[in-house]
């Protein structure tokens, strides 16, 4: 439905190419998958990263060591000393539509993160949503 309204989803992450290419091999997308280790995109579309203080982080790395892993994109070894600090970074999400010329015709973007207890991952908009905005600018 979406490339029936001549539009195109496509994932950016702040990954490197290496893990880009071990995702896409274990996850059968249905798009592309652009790899932006440089976090370049993130500060360019302006998705806030909150800074928290030094106790947050600790927690988070306490917990993260001594939980019990779930099913992950790193493998059964877990993530590397140099993949901890993005980790760990509490930052938004962005989801977009963007016309031809580049500019910005739907914007969603806010902390992953909904509510206090428990804790509840925010969803990206649903088809349906995403269908009624590319009508909407088309």
């Amino acid at each position: 439905e979406i490339r029936k309204r001549d539009a195109e989803v496509l994932e950016i992450s702040p990954s490197t190419p290496e893990k880009g290419r071990l995702y896409a091999a274990k996850y059968k997308l249905p798009f592309p998958y652009l790899c932006d280790p440089e976090d370049q995109a993130r500060r360019n579309w302006h998705i806030e990263a909150r800074k928290r203080g030094p106790g947050w982080y600790v927690t988070g790395l306490v917990l993260g060591m001594t939980a019990k892993p779930p099913a992950n994109d790193y493998g059964a070894e877990g993530p590397a000393p140099g993949d901890i600090p993005s980790l760990l970074r509490d930052d938004d999400m962005g989801f977009f539509i963007v016309d031809r010329a580049g500019t910005i015709r739907y914007a969603y973007t806010g902390s992953y993160v909904e509510g206090q207890k428990p804790l509840q991952i925010r969803p990206i908009p649903a088809n349906d949503e995403i269908l009624r905005e590319l009508d909407r600018v088309a």
